[in-house]
């Protein structure tokens, strides 16, 4: 390990030092600790990784250690950076959670959220969530690409919510069984990094709501989901890649699973170590753009954030999308293009790879201040809001950082998913409260109302606001009239909205 490696190592633990330094426990459930933390992973833990078991990596071919340990420096900086404008922007009292567990059982009905997770799984069991053969997917259009964009825009938010629902509604009871299924069911994909983010989000949602998770269950999770990393390893290991391709069915892909199961040995081994360091390598494709920009090629300039925000708009929105350039929906491509990098390996661009095209270093580094600073003030605004509907806009930003390797765009693409799954909601919310009495099952009416239902529906008042009904007739003329003090009938009304199964409603 180089001096220079060493000091961007460093650096970056600076930067997590920074985030939780004071904070005590709130930190842990902060955002920026969580950003900090994936950013380590993909510039720092990587390289720790590939130095002690050294292992062959195509994604270095075209960049040299000296690179990749200048461009390590530069992420620590940037971490730096982006910690002091997370703390700075910080409000010294703790976030206030205003969300109350009923209105969140409320809003989060598992009778929807259920059978969505279930059919984006559908559609990966059947191998169609992703692109036919080895097309682009940024050139996949019509069909394979409704089909396949539905599916991976839900996936992972579908399944995590769907759990969440389930464990809320049950206080956290039976939260081993749920995570265990869950991660079952997202095996199918044959992707190891999207179990382990799916994960984390319930987690993160139900520490959110109040609902407790031990550190035993925490410990189980992780086991459930280093399993299931070895297992998709060892099924890939044996029946190759193309077995989680397009158009392969479950049979096939529980076969291979089923195999990678009875083989863990084929996943647990020195080079699986090796492996897993190439595998989170987020210093390589920067470090090429890095070493471009310091011969003398120009930053690109904005318009990659541009391209982040317009790849989310939907296509009924703008229909003309997928006729448009294709440097304008894949940065990759115009990276690639720009900088003379070859797209036949799969080299990650990182979200503060992606800052650093825009104007070089310098801008790298501010950008990573403003980054903290935002992210900051919209986490706390999410966390005070009074709605359940903020937990989506939390798990948005929980999602877009765990798939730190992907890059900005992850934020605006998670954005329109919550967005569509808030209005389904609110619409399925709308339509269970103003569904019809005897739908909802109250066969029997309040005592003052008395009839069927179309004789209460035809009562009206009289001028001096007394209820009528035509099937029990006002008194007449002759009979006395009784008094009573206002009380009573407040408390009449009180026994009757009890009667009713709601109880009374808190003022808040």
């Amino acid at each position: 390990m180089s001096a220079t490696l060493a000091l961007g190592l460093l650096l970056q633990g600076l930067a997590l030092v920074v985030v939780v330094r004071g904070r005590g426990r709130h930190a842990v459930s902060s955002l920026g600790l969580m950003f900090v933390g994936a950013a380590i992973v993909y510039h720092g833990v990587t390289e720790v990784l590939q130095v002690l078991v050294p292992s062959y990596s195509d994604n270095r071919l075209l960049t040299t250690e000296s690179d990749v340990a200048a461009y390590t420096v530069l992420v620590g900086f940037s971490l730096l950076a982006f910690a002091f404008g997370y703390r700075f922007a910080t409000p010294r009292t703790p976030p206030s959670t205003g969300f109350r567990r009923e209105e969140v059982l409320d809003f989060f009905d598992w009778r929807v959220l259920t059978p969505l997770a279930l059919a984006a799984v559908a559609v990966t069991a059947v191998g169609r969530n992703t692109s036919p053969g080895h097309a682009d997917p940024s050139t996949v259009t019509g069909s394979p690409y409704l089909v396949s964009g539905f599916a991976t825009q839900f996936l992972v938010v579908g399944l995590a919510l769907g759990s969440f629902a389930v464990l809320v509604r049950t206080k956290g009871r039976g939260f081993l069984p749920v995570l265990g299924v869950q991660c079952t069911l997202h095996t199918l994909a044959g992707q190891r990094l999207p179990v382990a983010i799916a994960a984390g989000a319930v987690i993160y949602l139900l520490s959110i709501v109040g609902i407790p998770i031990r550190r035993r269950q925490l410990v189980s999770v992780v086991a459930l989901v280093v399993l299931a990393y070895v297992v998709i390893y060892g099924a890939r290991a044996d029946a190759g890649r193309q077995v989680f391709g397009y158009s392969v069915g479950p049979g096939q892909r529980l076969q291979a699973l089923a195999s990678g199961l009875t083989h863990l040995e084929g996943g647990i081994n020195p080079g699986e170590v090796g492996d897993l360091g190439v595998r989170l390598d987020g210093n390589s494709y920067p470090s090429i753009i890095l070493r471009r920009l310091r011969d003398g090629s120009p930053p690109i300039g904005p318009v990659t954030l541009w391209n982040d925000v317009n790849i989310a708009v939907p296509r009924f929105l703008n229909p003309d999308k997928l006729n448009s350039d294709l440097e304008s929906r894949s940065l990759k491509t115009r990276l690639s293009d720009t900088y003379g990098i070859t797209n036949a390996f799969d080299r990650l661009p990182t979200q503060l790879g992606e800052l650093l095209p825009i104007g070089g270093p310098p801008w790298m580094v501010t950008l990573a201040a403003l980054a903290g600073f935002v992210l900051v003030r919209l986490e706390y605004a999410l966390r005070e809001c009074r709605h359940p509907a903020a937990l989506l806009g939390l798990l948005a930003l929980v999602a877009a950082i765990l798939q730190y390797e992907g890059g900005i765009a992850l934020y605006t693409i998670n954005g329109r998913g919550v967005l569509a799954i808030a209005a389904g909601l609110f619409v399925w919310r709308k339509r269970r409260i103003f569904r019809p009495a005897t739908v909802r099952g109250l066969t029997t009416l309040p005592p003052l109302y008395t009839g069927t239902p179309a004789t209460v529906a035809r009562a009206g008042s009289d001028e001096d606001g007394t209820p009528t009904n035509p099937s029990q007739p006002g008194p007449s003329p002759g009979d006395p009239v009784r008094t009573e003090p206002a009380s009573a009938g407040r408390d009449e009304a009180a026994a009757q909205v009890t009667a009713c199964g709601h109880g009374p409603r808190r003022n808040r």
